[in-house]
């Protein structure tokens, strides 16, 4: 097909394609370093100041078995880094989603409708039917015990939500058990 075509125009077809393929390499060229300069922006301090530093510590799980029941006794402590303190409220769901069917339980328990689906998934519309707790400085415990379903695989996650007092979930973590 090129060879029909006379010398200059070849030329001319070639030079265009360069100048093409140049500006498409700019391009991109400049969009890498647009997007790497939006990323080394810092964030304001209005941001820094709404985030409440949480440590959550001394996380235990452990199986209480009677002739009828077992439960898991969940543990744990929760505190503010900085001098204020909170109001907050504390969910934790017990999960074993690789059994058929799925397992789960919760504490507190919840009616139907509370911040816990049917299939075991947290939603915090309505915050207060968690445990309430304050958080401060100082370590606060949270003993949980959540019953096991009769004739079930165990638990093999437990989920710890706090969730502030307008449903903002502050702390999501999972644990491996």
């Amino acid at each position: 097909m090129f060879r029909r075509l006379s010398p200059s125009f070849r030329r001319l077809l070639a030079s265009l394609a360069y100048t093409s393929l140049a500006a498409v390499v700019a391009l991109l060229a400049y969009l890498t370093f647009a997007n790497l300069k939006q990323r080394d922006v810092e964030p304001s301090n209005d941001a820094v100041e709404q985030i409440q530093p949480i440590q959550l510590g001394n996380f235990s799980t452990r199986i209480e078995k009677t002739a009828k029941s077992q439960r898991l006794v969940v543990t744990f402590k929760l505190r503010l880094t900085t001098a204020v303190s909170m109001d907050a409220f504390v969910y934790i769901a017990a999960r074993n989603d690789h059994s058929e069917p799925g397992v789960w339980g919760v504490w507190p328990p919840q009616e139907p409708g509370g911040a816990f689906t049917k299939g075991g998934h947290f939603r915090s519309h309505d915050p207060t039917t968690g445990h309430a707790i304050r958080l401060m400085d100082s370590w606060q415990r949270v003993t949980a015990p959540i019953e096991q379903p009769a004739r079930t695989a165990p638990f093999d996650t437990v989920i710890v939500y706090l969730v502030a007092t307008d449903g903002q979930i502050l702390l999501a973590r999972p644990f491996a058990l």
